[in-house]
């Protein structure tokens, strides 16, 4: 069975026909990618121990619209536990990608991480 798949890239409708058992493998390839991006994210942060959040949510992260949540994960207990979280969560939401497992938590975990980046 072929499915219509209709989006908008740069401002206008598109839409093109996509069999749909090659949507599957395209799924498959994205998740794979994605995870490979958040393990590789993850494992770098450990490798470079100790991950430090503060540039972050001390200054960067300040000027934008969450900025009033992120200052509060600027110091003391807040922000060692954002400096284990971060690298923790990428490791764990790319592996729950590539493995398969509980894809939808940790495409849910992954786009909340993502909000605040």
């Amino acid at each position: 069975m072929v499915t219509d798949i209709q989006t908008r890239l740069l401002g206008r409708d598109v839409s093109f026909p996509m069999d749909e058992s090659l949507l599957a493998y395209w799924l498959v390839v994205l998740r794979l990618i994605v995870g490979w991006w958040f393990l590789h994210a993850g494992l770098d942060k450990f490798l470079a121990w100790p991950f430090d959040a503060s540039w972050f949510v001390g200054g960067a992260a300040a000027e934008t619209t969450l900025g009033p949540v992120v200052v509060l994960f600027s110091d003391g207990v807040l922000l060692s536990f954002t400096n284990i979280m971060v690298p923790l969560g990428q490791t764990l939401i790319g592996l729950g990608l590539i493995v398969g497992a509980l894809t939808r938590l940790a495409g849910f975990f992954g786009a909340f991480l993502m909000v605040f980046f």
